[in-house]
This record gives C-alpha cells, structure tokens and sequence, in this order.
C-alpha cells in the first residue's frame, strides 16, 4: 500500500484596519494516514512569492498571507522529503478545503531502484546491547558490512540494526578495539575492549600522576587523582621548543577551551590567567615564554574557580614558571630553536594535486552526453558496492552535461543513504558546496529525524534554514538551542558557534524575526567579525589536522585525533557535533595560509568528508562565503586548503 499524507486544515479570517486587508492564517498539522502520525518538516509554500513556512518535528505549522497579495490563479505547493510535490492553486485549496479535509501527496516511487551498495533484501530487525567492562558504551558505529546500513548505540548502550543471518556486523567506538561478529540470533551483547596502544598511553600517564600534585592556585595544591574532569595540565617535560609563545600553547591543546567558546586565534575571551598568583584579566594573552613554564593548569568547573569569585567564571588559566618554583629557567636557545614554529614547508595546493580517482578520468574522457552516461552504467555494473564518493563524483560531473540527469544521480544517493546520517551529510556537503540549498535543507532535515539526539543536527537545520530564507523557523531552533531547551539533547559543545550565528541572523535579519526572551548581550546592535573559519566534518571518529600559518609566517596546529584530542572526540560522540569554528580579527595584515592532513584509517564505501567555510565580512553588507568539501582519504599528504589575505 503507498503511503499517502493527510492535512488537516483550520481556517481563521482575521479583518485588519493595516491597509483594510484581510489576513490569512492557516493553522495546519501535516499527518500520515498509514498511522495517523505527524510529518516533520513539510513544506509549503506560494510558488513564485516568498510566502513560505515549513512545519516543525511535530508536523505543525502556520502560514500567514495578505489575500490582496494573492490572485486566484497562484499555486501552493506541498512536499515533504520522500513524497511527490502537489501543486494547487488557491481558488482550487479553498474549495477542497471547502469539501473536504485532506490534501493527499503520493510517495516518490523507488521500486525501479537497485541497490548497488549492499543486499537490496527487505531486512529483520537486530537488538543488542554493547558493554565495555560492563559498563553500557554510547555512541558506538553498529553497521553492516559491505552496506550503507549503519546505526548508533543509545545512552544505555542499546542498538537496533536491520540486518539478516549471516551478515556481518562491524562494532566500532573511539579508543576500541573494532569487533565484527557474524549474525545467528536476533539479540548480541558486545564487550569491547581497549585498544592496545590506548591502553599503553593511559598506563604510562597514569604511573606519571601516582606521585605528582597540580597546583590549582590560591595555595591550593591537589594530587592528580583527586582532580575533577574539569581541569587540564601540563608539565615543563610536555612544552616543546616548537612553542613561541603562550598562545601557540593554548589553542587547540585543551578540549576544555574549545567547549566553551568558538575559538579565536588571537585572544582568549572570558578566561582569567593567574600566573605565579598574580591575577592576569583582559581578552590579551601575557607575553610569557613557554619554555619558563613549570606547569600549566586549566580550571573550567564551578568548584574549581569558586575561589577566584566572579573573574573566574569564564573559566581560570593557572601558570607557574620555573623562576618562581625554585626550579631553572631554560637557557635561551639559539633564534632557530626559539621560533621552532617557523614556518618554512613547501606544500602543494589541494587544486594542484590530483586527488580524483581513477574512474573519473574515465568519465572525463567521454566525448558526448550519451557516451558517458554509457561509461557511468558500465561502472555501476562492474563494481560490487560503489562508495559514496562515487556517486556524489558522478552526480557532479553530469552537472556538466545534463542537469535533470544530475539530478537524478543526486536523488538516486538520497534513496541509498536514506537511512545513513554520515552518507547524507556528505551529501549536503555537496549540495552546499554547489550552491543547491533548497537540496541540501531537504537532506539535513532527514537527518535530524535520523539523529534527534545529536546537537549538530539542529544546529545545521537552523543555518540552512537561514541561508533558505526561513528566518523565523530558523529562530526558533537557535532560541530552543541557546536555552538547551530540546529534551534529550545537550548543546554545550556548540554555544559560541550557535551564539555567533544567531548574532549574525540578528545583525542581517532581525526586522524579520521574532526576537523576544533572546538575552540582551546577544541582542547586541553591532556585530562583525573580519573573518569567520568553519570546520564541519561528517563523522567524530574523522582523524585529522589543521595548520594555520600567519602573515609572519608563524604555525600553531589543531589536531583533531585520538592522541592529541581524545577527550574532544569523546565529548564529540556523546553529543553529537563535528563542528570547529576561528575567528580571524584585528589581526596583522598578510597572507595566511590554512594547510590540512588526514590522518588515520581509510573507510571502505563511507568516507570521511570536511566542509570548509570562510566569511569574510561576518555581518557586514558585503560579507562574501566560500565552501569546499574534500573527501579526507584522498588527501595522502599535507595539503594547502586555502590561502587569503587579511587587510
């Protein structure tokens, strides 16, 4: 039986003295007649107007219009991911509504499609359980090998997958061992173990923390094991020479400062220094030598900073240098050694690598339309489960020749990763990158049904919303997420990018929102930033690192992997973000130079893939935006993503 959506519709006149016109309101709430539940983020719309709303999770929506506006030949449009558009016009919807109660729309029919990624064989539902030490894992990869079929483990470390006897399952979780068992029962239970060289790393910082104290400032000094999660250290022996200065330290050292702020390049804000117990405030980092430092501290808990009152409670960066512990400064290295930051590689642009794979050159030398959707058939046929890469590499490439048959390709990789949120955020990656929005808002809303508990999966709703022109829906999703206010869903890890793009939505939108109960700070009436870097990227477990060179030819890295961030990673799998954010102002003009290196193992037929988006001019009227995507696992060595001048 095709499935079919009804709406149910309620009517109000409301006479305005405004223009003596009238108002439409429709009230509505978007329903499946198969079981009478909502349909989350319908669309509708006046075709050809910018009247438009779309319904929330919860299938409710309000459409408002002036009928002076509207002539009777105008069509509403109504569409919903996965079903048919319908189109009416209004004379026509006022007589329905008239006779009749529900507007059907008809399923988009996908028997004529075949898998080529994995078994096309309707599946049994597999539960499980997955443990570590006994104790339940959230957020481990559960998929099917060979397929597109993938799930998550809940809070309670439970899991449900489509899967029949005799596939295999794969069991993967940042620090762990991976796990494949071969399906024979409709229930597992999963004990992962700790991978060895985690192991190795913890026993050895472990045997350092049995006999050492951190000194948590205020005369107050602490053993490693009785310290909070909240608090981040470092010894002399783990400053290396390559450190210039304090903020090449700092920034991207400790998951701590990236939680709680999007990061700046050239301050940290909020936080205080207290250095040898001398109380350091102000946005400016102290020009203090690294290699003088005996230990570093980070205080970020409530409990840790009560002692410092009110300055502390953006968060307390505790310095102790050799000269004030007794202990010996270091004798000044020769200039070479001292800038061992410098940076003096020569890398190669990603553009002037060729990064595309094999099968592409094939498409490329095709000579007609025909003779290359000829080539695209026979790869498909030939190849036993195609990656997602080469869908989304030939749904491009058909951009060139035919845009309805690019568009099919493009469709096709929606119906074979319907249910896979990382294959379809690599698609709205694309569809961002080639400036197919409406495409892309589609996407991010199914993946907000298939990741309800993610962070990522509103925060992305709301600034594709944005760059649709849903102002108001957008609104909404970044009041509910300023308030951590979305039951089951926890925000933390993304304030300061959420709080930045609800400022910029106010700075360039705000005569068309509804900006009431937003605190008054946000509320700011100016608001810029030079530059604006995002890093997005579609899935936690992505290895990786960024190296940002500036205009005096200085390099500090950010290492997105499990040795060098591995509490970040962990945070990210819990709440659900892949988000990095920069901010690049008052700096010293020049050219900077952003490189990147993946890192870590190579997916099979899900790769990794990072967006990559830069304003210029955040805020401003003439604020400009640029986005690449990149596949991770193409990129075999360090390579330049971009260069651009700061004026």
């Amino acid at each position: 039986m095709k499935l079919r959506i009804i709406l149910v519709f309620s009517i109000y006149l409301i006479s305005h003295s405004l223009f003596a016109q009238y108002v439409i309101s429709i009230d509505a709430v978007i329903l499946d007649k198969t079981n009478n539940k909502p349909i989350p983020f319908a669309f509708v719309s006046f075709k050809e107007k910018a009247i438009k709303t779309i319904a929330n999770k919860e299938g409710e929506f309000l459409l408002n219009f002036e009928e002076a506006f509207i002539n009777k030949v105008d069509l509403v449009e109504f569409s919903a991911y996965g079903y048919e558009t319908q189109e009416v016009n209004i004379d026509q919807l006022y007589r329905l509504l008239k006779n009749s109660s529900k507007i059907y729309l008809k399923p988009i029919t996908t028997s004529s499609i075949k898998n080529k990624i994995g078994k096309s064989a309707s599946k049994d539902k597999l539960n499980g359980r997955v443990t570590s030490n006994n104790l339940p894992l959230q957020g481990v990869s559960v998929k099917v090998k060979n397929t597109l079929t993938e799930s998550k483990t809940d809070f309670d470390g439970n899991f449900s997958i489509n899967a029949n006897d005799g596939d295999v399952i794969i069991f993967e979780f940042l620090g762990m061992k991976s796990k494949e068992v071969l399906v024979k029962s409709d229930i597992l239970k999963i004990e992962l173990e700790t991978s060895a060289e985690i192991l190795d790393e913890v026993t050895l910082i472990g045997k350092s923390k049995k006999e050492e104290t951190i000194d948590l400032g205020q005369n107050v000094k602490k053993n490693f094991d009785a310290i909070g999660t909240s608090i981040n250290t470092i010894k002399s022996e783990d400053i290396k020479s390559h450190y210039y200065d304090l903020s090449d330290l700092l920034l991207g050292r400790f998951a701590a400062l990236n939680h709680s702020r999007e990061a700046s390049i050239n301050n940290l804000q909020g936080k205080i220094f207290d250095i040898d117990g001398m109380i350091f405030t102000g946005t400016d980092i102290p020009p203090i030598d690294p290699q003088n430092i005996q230990s570093l501290t980070i205080l970020t808990s409530l409990a840790s900073t009560t002692k410092y009152g009110s300055l502390g409670r953006g968060g307390v960066i505790i310095i102790r240098t050799k000269t004030a512990s007794g202990g010996k400064a270091e004798p000044k290295k020769p200039s070479a050694l001292v800038t061992g930051n410098d940076y003096e590689e020569q890398v190669q642009s990603i553009e002037a690598l060729n990064l595309k794979p094999d099968y592409l050159q094939t498409f490329l030398n095709a000579k007609t339309f025909e003779e290359a959707k000829q080539v695209y058939k026979t790869l498909k046929l030939a190849k036993d489960n195609l990656s997602v890469a080469f869908y989304l590499e030939a749904a491009e490439y058909f951009l060139n020749w035919d845009q309805d048959y690019a568009i099919d390709t493009f469709n096709y990789i929606e119906d074979l990763a319907k249910d896979n949120a990382k294959a379809l955020k690599s698609l709205a990656f694309k569809y961002e990158s080639l400036n197919m929005l409406e495409k892309a808002r589609l996407v991010y809303q199914r993946i907000t049904l298939l990741r309800p508990t993610d962070a990522q999966s509103y925060r992305d709703l709301a600034l594709i919303y944005v760059s649709t022109g849903y102002y108001n829906e957008a609104m909404r999703l970044y009041k509910q997420m300023l308030s951590n206010s979305i039951k089951g869903v926890d925000f933390s890890g993304l304030q300061q990018p959420i709080t930045d793009e609800l400022m910029h939505l106010l700075a360039t939108h705000r005569s068309k929102v509804d900006y009431t109960d937003i605190p008054a700070d946000v509320l700011a009436t100016k608001f810029k930033q030079d530059l604006r870097i995002v890093f997005e990227w579609n899935d936690p477990n992505a290895e990786f690192e960024l190296q940002f060179v500036n205009p005096q030819k200085k390099f500090f890295k950010w290492a997105h992997t499990k040795f060098d961030n591995r509490e970040r990673m962990l945070d990210e799998i819990k709440k659900g973000y892949t988000t990095e954010a920069y901010i690049i102002d008052d700096a010293d003009a020049g050219e900077w130079i952003i490189n990147i290196e993946a890192l870590g193992e190579t997916p099979d037929i899900n790769p990794n893939y990072l967006k990559y988006t830069i304003y210029k001019n955040y805020g401003l009227p003439n604020e400009t935006k640029t986005v690449k995507v990149i596949q991770l696992e193409s990129i075999t060595q360090k390579v330049t993503l971009d260069k651009f001048m700061y004026e």
